[in-house]
């Protein structure tokens, strides 16, 4: 067997052996790390409600469109479960590694392609993503399926292989808006390639037109967002500040400024190796040849964004939405190297060892490296329900906005026995347990709470107070059995007399029936001269993910701090979309507390 044959199939088979250990490792990483709390957002807000294309209530960045529409896809398959919420990117770690090895397979040198592919498949705080219900990972795995279809195409010339450009860079745009400036420059790029030669000028303007189209709709939504101010995340200070500082962050772990300044180095050295490699064997087409295709990327994606800034006022991206800038770095640098007539300079391939080294230095089953602050161990909830005792549907718990989605799902995952958690005055110290990060009073609560857990990663402290709130009864009040409405408000409870008491918590029991799942809120709503002063929402879908057919709703709403001028306290059921539904054995019972 020819030697450069065997070389090959030994990189091979130890490619797709390290690629499939990480692929395990994903696996248990999306088994045990804690759900994130925008993972569990895109769930309670779209997954479970359906709803996956954008419109004008409902435009926001957390809604990565192809990640929503193939979780929901899951959902219905497989059900409720934190697996299966990240299921859909899991499954596109291998498309991302197949086509990795594709692209890589045009490297010439074996040294520079196994720095490649180490560089790119061993980056553990880029890849984790594919563990995630976010939208990143299916993104990254579509631009190199991009990429490979637009190599293959400079090295075949079949106009058929452009199909898988364009499927593939249209999902990544769903999967991620910020592909636009990547897919914008490959599309150029055809483009022109396209128009270079005699074909048919039918054929010619169908294939532009199959690039260009995706990439229009992909821009109105894009600029939709921005109109009513979807697009906010990012940083306004600087490119070095917002997007070089904050993905080297990501990258590492934590900001070093010699490792921002290792990245520089090995952008610089690949325009270096770019000027300097030979040319000779590239076809008349070289501006689709590999080198200078991701120096195209990688530097057309920068100046993109210092245009969009001053422009448009786009602000930078930062972190995980400049995450693609570090494989087109990466892809730069190694095709580059590969030009280089000097065959001892292939070595310096061997720099991106380091990367596989931080994996292994990285590898954990309990934390988000990135999301470290929103990290709620699922034992936080199982311990207040196992101390709850008989009634857990009186228990308060007070927790802060970062991680009220992250309680909720978890709360679903648990049937949905506890209360959701109190925001609104956080973090006062009323509630019977308190989810405190380290840095919020946690040394003034230490005079009323015991520490029962704490998190090493987030800072979160689960509090549990020395002596439990006492509850005064003050109504007990039945309501007759409402049947088959589908009233947009039905009232629960209405009056005034309850405005001498400071705080009160209201425990609402009933049995609710409906047709199919439904969309629903209890709101408790005190006001002053028909003004609306205080406002408790207590949303169906965050304490159970299904209410079609009978189930049982036995819940609390906390209200603290009533001012005396109020003159109405109001609690009613909101059904926004005037669904069917039916309310039998209602009770509401109605306490008070000093």
């Amino acid at each position: 067997m020819d030697k450069n044959l065997r070389i090959n199939i030994y990189i091979r088979n130890t490619y797709f052996l390290i690629a499939l250990g990480i692929f395990i490792y994903l696996i248990l990483r999306a088994l045990y790390v804690p759900v994130l709390e925008d993972e569990a957002a895109t769930f309670l807000r779209y997954i479970q409600k359906n709803k996956w294309l954008p419109d004008q209530k409902e435009l926001s960045a957390n809604n990565h469109l192809l990640n929503t529409f193939l979780s929901i896809l899951t959902y219905k398959i497989f059900g409720h479960g934190i697996v299966q919420l990240r299921l859909a990117n899991l499954l596109f770690f291998p498309v991302f590694a197949i086509y990795l090895y594709k692209i890589t397979q045009y490297l010439h040198h074996s040294i520079i392609r196994i720095g490649c592919m180490m560089a790119i498949l061993c980056v553990h705080n880029l890849i984790e993503y594919f563990a995630y219900s976010r939208g990143y990972g299916l993104s990254l795995a579509l631009l190199m399926g991009s990429v490979y279809y637009v190599l293959h195409f400079y090295h075949t010339k079949r106009l058929t292989v452009l199909w898988g450009f364009y499927i593939c860079s249209f999902l990544a745009m769903l999967a991620n808006l910020t592909l636009i400036n990547t897919m914008l420059i490959l599309n150029i790029l055809i483009t022109v390639s396209l128009f270079r030669k005699g074909n048919n000028i039918l054929i010619k303007s169908m294939y532009t037109m199959a690039g260009f189209l995706p990439l229009t709709l992909i821009t109105w939504i894009s600029l939709r967002m921005k109109q009513y101010g979807a697009l906010y995340y990012g940083g306004d200070e600087g490119l070095w500040q917002a997007t070089i500082k904050s993905l080297t962050q990501l990258i590492y772990g934590e900001w070093k400024l010699m490792v921002a300044i290792f990245f520089i180095a090995a952008g610089i050295l690949g325009l270096i190796f770019l000027l300097l490699g030979k040319a000779s064997h590239e076809k008349k087409s070289a501006y689709l040849s590999p080198r200078i295709v991701f120096f195209l990327l990688f530097i057309g994606n920068l100046i993109a964004y210092v245009a969009l800034r001053k422009l448009f006022h786009i602000n930078y991206p930062k972190d995980r939405v400049a995450i693609y800038l570090y494989f087109l770095l990466i892809l730069f640098f190694c095709f580059s190297l590969d030009k280089i007539r000097y065959k001892k300079l292939n070595y310096i391939a061997c720099l991106w060892i380091t990367v596989p080294v931080h994996f292994l230095l990285n590898v954990n089953f309990t934390h988000s490296t990135f999301w470290y602050y929103d990290n709620l161990p699922v034992n936080f909830y199982q311990t207040i329900l196992q101390k709850g005792g008989n009634n857990p549907s009186i228990i308060s718990i007070g927790g802060n906005s970062r991680i009220e989605n992250i309680w909720a799902y978890d709360n679903q995952l648990h049937k949905g026995i506890l209360n959701d958690i109190q925001l609104r005055d956080y973090p006062s110290f009323y509630y019977d347990y308190l989810l405190l990060y380290n840095d919020e009073k946690l040394e003034w609560a230490k005079k009323d709470y015991n520490i029962l857990l704490i998190d090493p990663y987030s800072n979160i402290h689960l509090l549990e107070r020395k002596q439990k709130i006492q509850l005064v009864p003050l109504v007990h009040h039945e309501i007759n059995d409402i049947l088959n409405t589908k009233e947009e408000f039905v009232e629960f409870y209405l009056g005034d007399s309850l405005k001498k008491h400071k705080n009160l918590c209201f425990e609402i029991s009933t049995t609710i029936n409906t047709p199919r799942n439904i969309e629903g809120y209890f709101v408790l709503s005190t006001e002053i001269r028909k003004t609306e002063t205080s406002r408790e929402d207590l949303p169906l879908l965050s304490i159970k993910n299904q209410w079609k057919g009978e189930n049982t709703f036995h819940h609390s709403i906390f209200v603290p701090n009533i001012s005396p001028e109020t003159d109405k306290i109001l609690l009613y059921f909101w059904n926004p979309q005037k669904q069917e539904i039916s309310f039998s054995k209602t009770m509401v019972n109605v306490y008070s507390w000093n």
